[in-house]
């Protein structure tokens, strides 16, 4: 990808999403990870573009609501409703999973890693005992079934990068909230908006040398949470309710 450098961010993303532009590399695996390699870093770059317009001031003069990175009416939007009429389905085990698993009766999550990479497994005298024990794990293949009975739906950001945002929010669903979540969702709020998101919990980057700095002292490190911003924005549509 280093003949990306100097090109203006939005020729490279038009460059990184054209599957004709790179040709494809010896076999199968390898050509899907290349072309999944190209895509995170279309929507790195395109993240890095929508940085300005989703700043919170910008949002609130084109009418959206932004809230503090706590927020979570969208879990209890009435105070009288009680968890246990909630159900709640999340496609990927992000940053939603613990706080859903806490405030809600039910929490089914679909995601594309192994469930032993998910889910812990624990054999004793009493039996076999898996956790944690109120979320239940699927396969994509129940995906349909289980956002038409939700609640609230949440999807991760990263979707946007094999392209299922778009199939499951063409799914027929009855949930009262459709939401993405994670540090990837960040491109225009509008688009979310289109796609029927009624809210996105997005993190902004406000100090990026702090943040590479960071990175660069260990590999799994996030950098300093001075250099990220997290809130909550809420649809137009949803703010007038």
């Amino acid at each position: 990808l280093q003949s990306l450098t100097g090109v203006y961010a939005d020729d490279a993303v038009a460059q990184l999403l054209d599957e004709h532009e790179h040709g494809t590399v010896v076999g199968a695996a390898d050509d899907a990870a290349y072309r999944s390699l190209r895509r995170s870093v279309a929507l790195a770059v395109a993240n890095a573009l929508s940085c300005e317009v989703n700043a919170p001031e910008a949002l609130t003069e084109r009418g959206f609501v932004v809230s503090d990175s706590s927020d979570r009416s969208f879990f209890r939007p009435d105070a009288m409703l009680t968890a246990v009429t909630i159900a709640v389905v999340l496609v990927g085990a992000g940053m939603l999973l613990r706080e859903a698993a806490a405030m809600c009766a039910s929490l089914d999550v679909v995601d594309l890693r192994p469930r032993a990479a998910l889910q812990s497994v624990l054999l004793d005298a009493d039996g076999v005992r898996t956790g944690p024990g109120t979320v239940r794990f699927h396969d994509v293949e129940n995906t349909g079934a289980l956002v038409a009975q939700a609640d609230v739906v949440g999807i991760t950001g990263c979707a946007l990068e094999n392209d299922s945002l778009f199939d499951i929010a063409r799914l027929p669903r009855r949930a009262r909230e459709f939401v993405m979540f994670g540090p990837s969702a960040q491109a225009p709020m509008e688009l979310f908006a289109a796609l029927g998101a009624t809210r996105v919990l997005a993190s902004r980057i406000v100090d990026a040398d702090a943040l590479i700095e960071g990175m660069l002292e260990a590999f799994d490190a996030a950098g300093p949470r001075s250099a990220t911003e997290g809130y909550v924005v809420t649809m137009p549509e949803q703010g007038r309710e």
